[in-house]
């Protein structure tokens, strides 16, 4: 599509758009809308579980990635390293 449909095509869309938001509300209708209903029983929210870290490494070691291979737990001490190194790379940053 060369540049000028390009462009004729942008303005039509433009125009559509603005003319379906735009204009006066139809007669008989009123600019304040009705409060919806309440619905009678509302659904109770689940309450989420604390997994332990025992529990959260069976659920990983189970899992696999899209090529098949087992996904890895990685212990929370070499992460927390890994934090304060990062900590400390981006206290020197420059």
């Amino acid at each position: 599509m060369n540049r000028s449909n390009a462009s004729a095509a942008l303005a039509i869309a433009a125009v559509l758009t603005l003319t379906g938001c735009g204009g006066p509300a139809p007669s008989g209708t009123t600019a304040s809308a009705s409060p919806s209903p309440a619905s009678p029983d509302p659904t109770p929210t689940p309450t989420p579980k604390a997994y332990t870290n025992e529990e959260l490494t069976a659920i990983v070691a189970g899992l696999k990635d899209a090529q098949g291979q087992p996904l890895t737990v990685v212990p929370a001490a070499q992460i927390d390293q890994g934090l304060i190194a990062a900590r400390e790379m981006l206290e020197t940053a420059v």
